[in-house]
């Protein structure tokens, strides 16, 4: 990332998430390597988190996946306004996004099977969520994000609901009333 701008530089396919520590190293051995995993694969992580820390590699761990619809708007968003550039060498996730359509019911399908063009634009996503919501120069695509998701709460609504389990569902509009983060 560059002055407000993601650029894909790079695009891999391993076997097993136990290869990609070397790997990774090998082409960037002197960068910050930041993983950030889908959270289904969460018990998987113990088995190479040695692996990782051998090769400097930081898990940045979350307790659940940011919502898809939220992050396909961002990627859109960030297409749209030329901030998320696919470089030449990464023509494997050019050809995924697309290739990825919606499903006859309106939603981003799943990905089914190891070569689906799906598992591709999810590490896209992921990795767009995480540099969005952690850098300043994309407050605006932040604050894009927070009025959709405030333009689709009905009134009788509550802004704050607890959902069980430990999480809590907080509405934007609780956030922010009116202000800008």
């Amino acid at each position: 990332m560059r002055g407000g701008v993601i650029y894909c530089v790079k695009y891999y396919d391993f076997p097993g998430p136990q290869d990609a520590p070397s790997v990774f190293r090998h082409d960037f051995p002197a960068q910050r390597i930041l993983w950030i995993p889908d959270v289904t694969i969460k018990d998987s992580f113990p088995q190479f988190a040695r692996e990782l820390r051998k090769y400097g590699i930081q898990i940045i761990y979350r307790k659940k996946n940011p919502l898809v619809e939220d992050t396909v708007f961002l990627v859109n968003k960030l297409f749209y306004t030329g901030r998320l550039m696919v470089c030449k060498i990464a023509k494997d996730l050019a050809e995924a996004c697309a290739q990825a359509h919606r499903d006859k019911d309106n939603k981003v399908p799943k990905g089914v099977g190891p070569s689906s063009p799906i598992h591709a634009i999810d590490g896209l996503r992921y990795v767009c969520s995480f540099i969005c919501m952690r850098d300043k120069a994309f407050r605006g695509i932040r604050e894009l994000i927070i009025d959709k998701r405030a333009s689709f709460r009905q009134d009788s609504e509550k802004p704050i609901q607890d959902l069980g389990s430990g999480y809590i569902q907080i509405h934007p509009s609780a956030l922010y009333r009116g202000k800008r983060l």
